[in-house]
């Protein structure tokens, strides 16, 4: 086997193995993807609702100070 071809067997490993780790880290960037649509969604419903439902309730709690200390 001649260097040549020792070099060529070596950069075809190299190659592979960086092939495989692409894959792993785009298939990681993938499930981040789909973990942070998941929780965007659920900020937008679940959180944002409690979120809108004590302000609401604040609302309600200075209209009735409010209407106390005018009397």
């Amino acid at each position: 086997m001649s260097q040549d071809d020792k070099v060529l067997q070596l950069m075809e490993k190299m190659y592979m193995d960086f092939n495989k780790r692409f894959d792993t880290l785009e298939n990681s960037v993938l499930e981040n993807k789909i973990a942070l649509q998941k929780v965007d969604a659920k900020i937008e419903s679940d959180i944002s609702e409690k979120i809108r439902g004590l302000y609401d309730s604040r609302e309600v709690i200075h209209e009735k100070l409010d209407h106390i200390i005018i009397y």
